[in-house]
């Protein structure tokens, strides 16, 4: 192999691996956010957002979301370590990029409600950081997938 060719194959790799994290990373955001939120929402701004509901209402209001938040944590898991991984010389199934390209859609489409203000109405200082988050976290998930795929066609001509 080429020394440019070796340097692009460490580029993509370490790229792979830091891209990784921040897709672990965005988990553990979502985790922590909606913690803080069931933490520190007062009664009065839960009702605001899921409406008159009872208590017991409420607490499967709370299930469903913590339910919701430990999937999406579970799969940028999956993400974050299998780009890991690969960014390491292991060979992984092509499943996660395809895991992968969906997170980024939904980061996408999530970014994009937010702007237009069809998913909730934010201020608009936490409109603008919402966007920033959703688009950062969709940039991360691309960064995956190219790199991996770049990596992948890499190594298929080196071989």
């Amino acid at each position: 192999m080429m020394y440019s060719q070796q340097a692009r194959l460490r580029r993509l790799q370490d790229t792979l691996i830091i891209a990784g994290d921040a897709v672990i990373a965005f988990g553990a955001w979502g985790l922590l956010k909606a913690a803080i939120f069931l933490i520190l929402a007062d009664s009065e701004t839960r009702s605001e957002l899921f409406g008159s509901v009872n208590e017991t209402m409420m607490i499967y209001v709370i299930i469903v979301l913590g339910v919701m938040v430990c999937i999406d944590l579970s799969v940028r898991l999956f993400i974050g370590l299998s780009a890991r991984s690969e960014g390491r010389g292991n060979k992984k199934h092509p499943f996660y990029l395809v895991v992968a390209s969906l997170a980024a859609l939904v980061n996408a489409f999530s970014a994009i409600t937010t702007a237009f203000g069809t998913a909730y109405t934010l201020s608009p200082f936490d409109t603008l950081v919402t966007i920033a988050v959703e688009t950062t976290s969709f940039a991360a998930l691309a960064t995956v997938v190219y790199c991996s795929v770049r990596l992948r066609n890499l190594n298929k001509a080196t071989v």
